[in-house]
């Protein structure tokens, strides 16, 4: 029982400090900013989340990628875009105490908590001044550089397909409901692409189409008729399902990609290989 955890990620985990691979630059919006602005920080800094100061420089929230996508989605519509001009980031944080652990505290204990409390990241304090952040990117990067002989096929989830013809409208849906941030374009068993959260954010920069404002929102029909396939990365970066970790680790660190097909030896589409798989492996649970 006890194998896997002294084979490694846990156990070595143990050993190193959260100040050693945290993040210290903590990126931070007033509560005056627009959701507008967020989007070109997560751009310009190529980041998926920043914290909420009030006037006193005080942090009282987090706002993430995935929260945006929540707000740009409306509900019994095809696809609307809430104005972002007018729309403030406490609109969409979440407010805190929010999880944090102490600049000391072992990977593998930040690890676990966030498992534990599904959460992507956690604030770094030291007797309540923040130091930085602990992110599952810093937890992907750590066992990079110190692999454990897990292999993917340890950390493997499902992968949560659609189609080319699949509506962007049905796929933001679902990367919602299904809580992940990367969904497997497929035909029939093959594998033809992949669409992020990040796509969807950002879609509408990428798309040449015209966006009127009304009293209901950003309303675009052809944003409402648009496809996975015309927003997909058909260059995809897949791993081997008896592969190392480590190797998938630092495709997603060096990638910016949250997670990764996984092939099996067939080349069939067997799940995939998220940064919140490694950070389950690192803290044991």
């Amino acid at each position: 029982m006890l194998a896997p955890q002294v084979k490694g990620g846990s156990l070595v985990a143990s050993s190193y400090a959260v100040k050693d691979y945290m993040t210290e630059e903590i990126l931070c919006v007033g509560v005056n900013d627009t959701i507008g602005h967020l989007m070109n920080i997560f751009l310009e800094r190529d980041v998926s989340r920043a914290f909420v100061v009030d006037e006193k420089d005080r942090i009282i929230g987090v706002v993430t990628m995935t929260d945006v996508l929540r707000r740009l989605v409306r509900k019994k519509a095809v696809w609307k875009w809430r104005p972002l001009s007018d729309m403030v980031v406490t609109r969409a944080m979440t407010r805190g105490p929010l999880l944090s652990c102490e600049p000391g505290s072992s990977i593998s204990e930040a690890c676990r908590l966030m498992t534990e409390r599904q959460v992507s990241g956690l604030l770094v304090l030291n007797r309540d001044e923040p130091m930085g952040v602990f992110t599952k990117t810093d937890a992907a990067r750590f066992y990079a550089e110190h692999p454990a002989g897990h292999s993917t096929r340890e950390a493997l989830s499902e992968a949560v397909r659609v189609s080319p013809v699949t509506s962007i409208a049905r796929a933001a849906d679902l990367m919602l409901s299904k809580g992940v941030k990367c969904l497997c374009v497929t035909e029939g068993d093959e594998l033809v692409g992949v669409v992020g959260l990040r796509t969807l954010v950002f879609l509408e920069k990428r798309s040449k189409v015209s966006v009127v404002d009304t009293s209901m929102g950003r309303i675009s029909d052809e944003l409402g008729s648009l496809k996975v396939s015309e927003a997909m990365d058909r260059e995809v970066t897949t791993a081997s399902l008896d592969g190392e970790l480590a190797e998938a680790a630092r495709a997603m660190v060096e990638t910016g990609y949250s997670g990764l097909p996984v092939l099996d030896s067939r080349g069939n589409l067997a799940g995939m290989v998220t940064k919140t798989g490694v950070v389950r492996v690192l803290g044991g649970v």
